[in-house]
């Protein structure tokens, strides 16, 4: 292996291994659910999510995320679940929950624009 290479692939490595000490953590038990609904709203929701999702990896908190679409006329239901699927969060079917659990957050994003999610400082939504 030429130096070139132990010098590109040494750091990509070390990352890989901080990324996993770091955020996949035991998540057996959740500190608290977050609920999330959506609407008409694809061209912002996967990054958003995303962002969620790697927060919650990294902050050291176990969250329970829940996505609930309501009514979308575009491509936002088809982009939840197939994010439900790599990320691995929870889409109820029927889009209703009941009553939440006590500790249970609810943010209802269905009226905000792409740049006001992208915008949207997580700390303060997910954290006490």
């Amino acid at each position: 292996m030429s130096n070139m290479a132990v010098r590109i692939i040494a750091p990509a490595l070390a990352v890989l291994v901080l990324y996993v000490v770091v955020c996949l953590r035991d998540r057996r038990q959740a500190d608290f659910a977050l609920i999330l609904r959506f609407a008409d709203q694809e061209e912002a929701v996967e990054g958003f999510l995303r962002k969620v999702a790697w927060w919650a990896g990294c902050s050291g908190r176990r969250i329970e995320l829940v996505v609930m679409v309501d009514s979308s006329r575009d491509l936002t239901e088809a982009i939840v679940r197939r994010l439900a699927r790599d990320l691995g969060f929870h889409v109820p079917s029927g889009g209703c929950l009941g009553k939440p659990a006590a500790g249970t957050r609810c943010f209802d994003a269905r009226r905000l624009t792409g740049s006001q999610l992208a915008r949207l400082p997580l700390a303060s939504l997910l954290t006490a």
